[in-house]
């Protein structure tokens, strides 16, 4: 699932024509893994203006979030159980976990596909996250019931009002290959505008929310 986001004061643009945002805007990629019928979902947030916004879904969350949860211990050390959540670690270190909310590039200006290479939509093409690029059957599910009402958070580590466009992977999808654009549907299933902030931005309990 892909998920794009027009910040504030921005104009309103279809997916396809996000390539024409600012240069200042920020690209963000975060994957998310969730039934073996939809077991990939990555996040794409495009934002015109400064780009200082930070964030992730929470739920459905993404693998930078669930590893940060599943890692995280009563002093705050990061130690993962999670199988992928520990080759992520050895491939990219603990400070990811500790940054979930920051799969960032700045330099995205509204670029998508063809700007982050096939086999890093999980990581935004930030070397700091490519730990999360593995393919894997391993990473930490969101279980989804088809036919049924999901409730969508995402954090807003960063306060970042806007347009979310959501996509999600094709059918037959097989999360032990790497993610390219083309196991991505061409359109959303779900647009949303503007859904509310809950709570104080920079606190793991804000977030946008929608269902």
């Amino acid at each position: 699932m892909i998920l794009t986001s027009n910040r504030e004061g921005a104009p309103v643009r279809p997916p396809r024509r996000l390539t024409h945002a600012t240069r200042t805007g920020a690209l963000f990629l975060v994957l998310i893994s969730l039934l073996a019928t939809i077991p990939a979902v990555t996040l794409v947030m495009t934002a015109g203006g400064k780009a200082e916004a930070h964030g992730t879904p929470m739920k459905p969350g993404s693998r930078t979030f669930l590893c940060w949860q599943d890692g995280l211990t009563d002093t705050g050390e990061i130690k993962p159980v999670n199988p992928a959540c520990r080759v992520a670690g050895r491939v990219s270190g603990t400070t990811p976990f500790y940054n979930w909310f920051s799969v960032l590039r700045s330099d995205g200006a509204g670029r998508t596909r063809g700007f982050v290479p096939d086999g890093e939509l999980c990581s935004g093409s930030n070397t700091n996250f490519t730990g999360f690029n593995a393919p894997s059957k391993d990473w930490p599910l969101t279980h989804l019931t088809s036919g049924a009402t999901v409730d969508f958070s995402y954090n807003a580590w960063a306060a970042h009002p806007g347009w979310f466009h959501v996509y999600i992977t094709k059918d037959g999808f097989d999360p032990t290959r790497t993610l390219t654009w083309d196991d991505m549907e061409e359109e959303p299933f779900l647009t949303v505008d503007h859904p509310p902030l809950n709570g104080s931005p920079g606190t793991v309990e804000a977030n946008y929310s929608w269902t």
